[in-house]
């Protein structure tokens, strides 16, 4: 071989080191940064939904019904009552959880407070009606009366999981719902999540599913 050959091929091993090298930090990158995208995602890994069930499932004593499930993201509850809320939580990946919170802000005095689970998507099962403080029962309100669901879970994407309580409400206002997710190495938290008290409930909650367009509900849920 002469001495261009042999140029040649040093300029093309060359090359393909350059190339293997490249690949090689790629992956080394791909691998340390991986986890720091999970932990981004950990910190709001569900999209949450009030429901307002079909007619045809059971009652919703705050909102108008039809023939049709509806999901919102603001409720508007009567002041000084207990009324039952339905909740749709839906995973955006796949994680762990030993504790969900549910809480609402503000003065412990007046913010709707979470007092029972009330499930009603369970319709037999040790979760469907959780009062904290029962025998056997390890779900409690802390002091803030942020409501604890003590149990190990797995989330996963596609599965939605739906949940129910049983809620206090007092004084008028807007409280914003934050729900907490203990488990992972970092906290998951969203806020979308709102409800309006009112002493004469009379504003619309608007639903979000842009695919529905139910004859009588176009614009909005009317309460109660």
């Amino acid at each position: 071989m002469s001495a261009t050959d042999w140029a040649e091929i040093g300029v093309f091993l060359s090359g393909g080191g350059i190339f293997l090298t490249a690949i090689t930090l790629g992956f080394v990158v791909y691998d340390v940064t991986r986890p720091e995208r999970r932990f981004r995602k950990l910190k709001n890994p569900v999209t949450a939904y009030f429901v307002i069930p079909s007619s045809h499932h059971h009652d919703c004593s705050f909102a108008h019904q039809n023939e049709h499930e509806h999901i919102v993201q603001r409720i508007v509850l009567p002041s000084h009552s207990e009324v039952i809320v339905d909740f749709a939580l839906i995973p955006k990946m796949d994680f762990n959880t030993t504790n969900v919170i549910f809480a609402c802000d503000g003065d412990t005095k007046v913010k709707p407070k979470m007092i029972e689970i009330y499930n009603r998507f369970v319709e037999t099962g040790p979760r469907r009606h959780v009062v904290p403080g029962s025998p056997g029962v390890v779900d409690f309100i802390d002091k803030y009366w942020s409501f604890h669901v003590v149990e190990n879970s797995r989330w996963t994407i596609g599965t939605t999981r739906a949940f129910g309580f049983k809620i206090r409400t007092s004084h008028p206002g807007i409280y914003r719902m934050p729900i907490y997710f203990i488990g992972e190495a970092v906290e998951g938290n969203i806020s979308e999540l709102s409800i309006k008290v009112a002493d004469e409930p009379r504003d619309l909650m608007y639903f979000v599913d842009n695919n529905h367009h139910a004859f009588n509900c176009i614009v909005g849920i009317w309460p109660r």
